[in-house]
Order: C-alpha cells, then sequence, then structure tokens
C-alpha cells in the first residue's frame, strides 16, 4: 500500500488534533515541504504561518518523474544503502563538502536501518504530488522561505519563481549552502526560522488581510 503527500498531510492532522493543537506553525524541509502545503491546501484556518525549506510548490516534470522510477528500482535491485551512498554526498553544497565534513556519512549510516519501502513509497508519493502553487497564491498567512546557493535538488532560481506567490513572504537566500541548510548552516537557520515563527504568533490578522 503506498502513501500520497496529502495523506501525509491527513496524518500529520490526525497527530495534531490527538495533541489538542488546534493552530500551528509549520515548517516543511524538502519533501516535507511539500507536506506542508498539501496541509495548508487542506486545513488553512490552523495555520500561522509556514516555511518552505528546500521546498517548492511544482509538481514533478517528466524528466524528475522519471528519475524517481529510476530512483525505485534502484533500490529494488541493489539495495538501499547503496542508494542512500549515491543521493546523500549530493544533496550538500560544494562548499560544505569541502570541509571534509562527517555528517552525510553519519546520515546514511542512520537511514540505511529504515525499511527501503518506507524511500519507496516516499518516492512515489513525491512523484505522483499535483502542483500546489494555488495554495501559496491565497496564502494569507506568511510564508518563510529558505534557499541555498548550492542546491543541486531545488535550484536557486527555481526556488525564487515561488517567492512572489505569497501576500506576505519572508525570503532568506544562504551562500554556500545546498539542500541541507539545517546541517550547513545550522545557527543561520535556527535563528530565521525562531524570528519567522516569533513574527507569525504576533501577527493581528484583521478583516481586511487576504
Amino acid at each position: 500500500m503506498g502513501c500520497s503527500i496529502a495523506r501525509m498531510a491527513k496524518i500529520v492532522r490526525a497527530i495534531l488534533e490527538k495533541e489538542k493543537i488546534n493552530q500551528s506553525i509549520m515548517i516543511g524541509h524538502s519533501m516535507g515541504g511539500y507536506v506542508t502545503l498539501a496541509y495548508a491546501g487542506l486545513y488553512p484556518e490552523t495555520l500561522k504561518g509556514y516555511c518552505l525549506f528546500h521546498s517548492h510548490p511544482y509538481a514533478d516534470s517528466s524528466a524528475k518523474k522519471e528519475g524517481r522510477n529510476k530512483a525505485i528500482q534502484f533500490i529494488q535491485k541493489k539495495g538501499l544503502t547503496s542508494f542512500l551512498e549515491g543521493l546523500v554526498p549530493k544533496l550538500f553544497g560544494r562548499t560544505f563538502k569541502e570541509r571534509g565534513t562527517a555528517i552525510p556519512g553519519q546520515l546514511i549510516d542512520r537511514y540505511k536501518k529504515t525499511d527501503p519501502a518506507g524511500f519507496i513509497y516516499q518516492l512515489a508519493a513525491m512523484r505522483d504530488r499535483p502542483n500546489t502553487r494555488k495554495v501559496l497564491s491565497q496564502s494569507n498567512v506568511p510564508v518563510c522561505f529558505i534557499i541555498g546557493k548550492e542546491d543541486a535538488a531545488v535550484p536557486e532560481q527555481y526556488s525564487l519563481n515561488q517567492t512572489y506567490l505569497p501576500e506576505i513572504a519572508d525570503i532568506h537566500i544562504l551562500n554556500q549552502v545546498g539542500h541541507m541548510g539545517m546541517f550547513e548552516a545550522k545557527e543561520k537557520t535556527q535563528e530565521i526560522i525562531k524570528k519567522f515563527i516569533h513574527f507569525s504568533l504576533g501577527r493581528q490578522v484583521t478583516p481586511n488581510s487576504k
């Protein structure tokens, strides 16, 4: 049984309801950003703001879909560890990798212990997700964008194309950062998110707001 991005968003909502959390600020990294946008489309009244952390609203292109299919086939034939060894280093920017950090290897060791079926489900869910550009353009809450100039997974210009869509956009372009800003620029990204949360919580919505 597969799992769609929309289903993931519904699971998040079920957890929040169980914890009696009526409103939240959601931070979504990469695929988490796809889930955040699906959530924002389904439950907009429950959000005070959200952040797309190295993420975007656009559906996969035909070439990207084919890449997802090839990744699924690779895992099925050669296993998850080999897949991770090829994928994870590419998620980090050139500048960070030149420091000789052990973090990519540590992440591979952590992720390879998971069920390969989970990665296959995630790849299929990302491949099949719809375009959620309309969710951004109709947003009536602040949206934070964290963009890495060295991000090969979500190139800078591709990320910038979405920033004009919401009425209230908090845009951060990070030099020498790839797709893993929470590791590559830990303190900076923490600062950005903390300030965004404070702003979103303190914002007063009036009847005339979009």
